[in-house]
């Protein structure tokens, strides 16, 4: 069912770090949503996978709250950060997220 559709992940730091009732509750709360999965946990910051055919970023949100998980609030940007953050989207967009070899950037099929 899965195998056409386009997978996305979204990470969303928390408050603390999780202890297992709260990864217990957190996969719990994600596997009723559809095609969504925990994928890592590292500290504060946890990966979720998804599709973006099934759900989208702010349903995974509202799993994770409903699971008694608080997320952080997001930390304000500043100005080189911001800068450097269009700057890459900016690349992805052009020359997409695989790493770039010199022989292919001027190829018209990408």
């Amino acid at each position: 069912m899965y195998d056409e559709m386009t997978a996305a992940s979204i990470t969303v730091t928390l408050e603390q770090a999780p202890d297992q009732t709260e990864l217990d509750a957190l996969n719990a709360s994600l596997g009723t949503l559809p095609g969504s999965r925990l994928s890592d946990v590292h500290g504060t910051q946890i990966t979720v996978e998804y599709y973006r055919e099934v759900t989208t970023d702010s349903l995974v949100k509202k799993a994770i709250r409903d699971a008694g998980v608080t997320i952080a609030p997001p930390k304000k940007q500043g100005f080189m950060e911001r800068t450097l953050n269009r700057m890459a989207e900016n690349n992805r967009k052009a020359f997409g997220s695989g790493t770039l070899d010199c022989c292919s950037l001027n190829d018209e099929q990408r």
